[in-house]
């Protein structure tokens, strides 16, 4: 009796698995053809992001620092003006959001190896521009377009 039983389980089991896969199957059809679909509706429903031009930023950062005479501390300060513009316009165009270049900066801080760096540039632009006696020395100028290049050359702009 116990033999007959084992034998009619195992018919049973054997059965099942048999009507179940077909089931299984359609299923992973459906999975499949799920994501398919999500992956369609997600590449025509997101915001196109268009590469950066590395030829017009080259170019422009170019126009930067060859206007940059450390002897003249207004070139300076506008070098520093000029290179936070180009970096907030590199954020604009891969579509980061966000009213001010502050904003981006926080939404935007995986995509910087040293966003502190950042941070610290786009502050001292703020001081640049808000505070009519600050006095920018060259040492702090080159370190802030420093980090201005390589903050362009990670968003693929330089």
């Amino acid at each position: 009796m116990t033999g007959r039983y084992s034998a009619s389980l195992g018919q049973w089991k054997e059965q099942k698995m048999i009507s179940l896969s077909p089931m299984i199957v359609v299923t992973l059809i459906l999975i499949v053809l799920l994501g398919v679909f999500m992956l369609i509706f997600l590449s025509t429903t997101r915001k196109h992001v268009d590469a950066l031009n590395k030829k017009e930023y080259g170019a422009e950062w170019q126009k930067i620092i060859s206007s940059v005479d450390t002897s003249n501390g207004s070139t300076m300060q506008m070098a520093i003006l000029a290179a936070d513009k180009l970096l907030d316009k590199a954020l604009k165009q891969i579509g980061t959001p966000g009213v001010t270049m502050g904003d981006r900066l926080k939404v935007s801080s995986h995509k910087f190896s040293k966003i502190n760096d950042v941070w610290y540039a786009h502050k001292l632009r703020n001081q640049v521009a808000h505070e009519a006696d600050f006095k920018l020395n060259v040492m702090t100028a080159r370190k802030a377009l420093a980090i201005f290049k390589r903050s362009l050359r990670e968003l693929g702009a330089l």
